[in-house]
């Protein structure tokens, strides 16, 4: 059976937007994560994308622990 953790917290994500190109481009400096997409429709789901993989990661090489 899996395990559920569930982890609440509040994290600066700061942005900008290329006009020309219109790319959006997100940095979060607590977990040095960054992100960039092409269009504002996938901005906050390819962020939760990626918070999801960074964890799953940390759960996998068993540092979850120690991160927390």
């Amino acid at each position: 059976m899996p395990n559920v953790i569930q982890i609440e917290g509040n994290l600066q994500w700061n942005y900008a937007v290329d006009h020309e190109s219109n790319h959006w481009v997100a940095v979060c400096e607590p977990l040095k994560l960054t992100v960039e997409v092409e269009n504002p429709q996938e901005f906050l789901g390819t962020i939760k994308e990626s918070m999801d993989g960074f964890f799953k990661e940390l759960l996998s090489t068993g540092d979850l622990d120690r991160f927390l």
